[in-house]
């Protein structure tokens, strides 16, 4: 009889940790759009610790460009094959939190920039006439007119546990930890460049920038007072029992 009684109380020790031993997460995830170069502020829910115990913040960032337009123009007396490359490089920024990796407690890569690139070739013949080291939208042999590729670019990183209360991020900071809510800039600047022969003059129109910031939290969460409630009756139930049968 002994044994039962131990075996029960275990199982329901066990229950009451069970729901406290998975861990769960909140992901908030807000979008940005506008034409480089440019920023756009996002808010999100600090973490509630009341919730429970964090044990991971990761932030992440996806970037997309799309449209824009790159014109060349040949002022060279000769055929030339250029390349023209279309650039758009996001990255975060904020006052109220930082963006220091786990391991080393260095900038994640997305506080840096990731890039979303694209490079497109173009044979032009020599000029036709028109004037040197002036673009002229000639629509003729020597010019050439490229909607860069649409292409996206992302990145993520988990911060470090020593950067998720605004104590220790600075003077006046937020933190991933609270009751409030804390920003970060979405930024991005684009970028034109032509290789591979000298004499070409550009023009060119901004693309849009375009993605998402998520933030997710993982934490283990604190018993439900309901199985709290239930073990500590059920205990008292066994007990009292046992104490009735000696």
């Amino acid at each position: 009889m002994k044994k039962s009684y131990i075996h029960l109380l275990s199982l329901l020790a066990t229950l009451a940790l069970s729901s406290s031993a998975f861990a769960v997460s909140i992901v908030q995830t807000q979008s940005f759009g506008f034409v480089p170069n440019g920023n756009q502020t996002l808010a999100y829910n600090q973490f509630d610790d009341s919730l429970g115990t964090l044990t991971k913040v990761t932030v992440s960032l996806a970037i997309s460009k799309s449209g824009g337009r790159f014109e060349l123009d040949n002022d060279s007396g000769s055929q030339a094959i250029f390349n023209a490359e279309h650039k758009i490089q996001g990255w975060l920024t904020s006052t109220d939190v930082k963006f220091l990796d786990a391991s080393s407690n260095t900038f994640v890569a997305f506080e840096n920039d990731i890039a979303a690139t694209s490079v497109t070739g173009v044979t032009l013949e020599a000029t036709t006439g028109d004037a040197t080291d002036q673009f002229d939208r000639t629509n003729a042999i020597d010019y050439a007119d490229i909607t860069p590729a649409t292409i996206s670019a992302s990145a993520s990183g988990d911060v470090g546990a020593a950067r998720w209360t605004g104590t220790v991020v600075q003077a006046g900071a937020t933190g991933y930890v609270g009751n409030g809510t804390f920003t970060l800039k979405a930024n991005a600047n684009q970028d034109f460049n032509t290789s591979g022969f000298s004499g070409v003059s550009t023009a060119t129109s901004p693309a849009a920038a375009s993605g998402n910031v998520t933030i997710t939290y993982e934490y283990t969460p604190v018993p439900e007072p309901g199985i709290m409630a239930l073990l500590i009756c059920s205990a008292g139930a066994l007990l009292l029992g046992r104490s009735r049968r000696i």
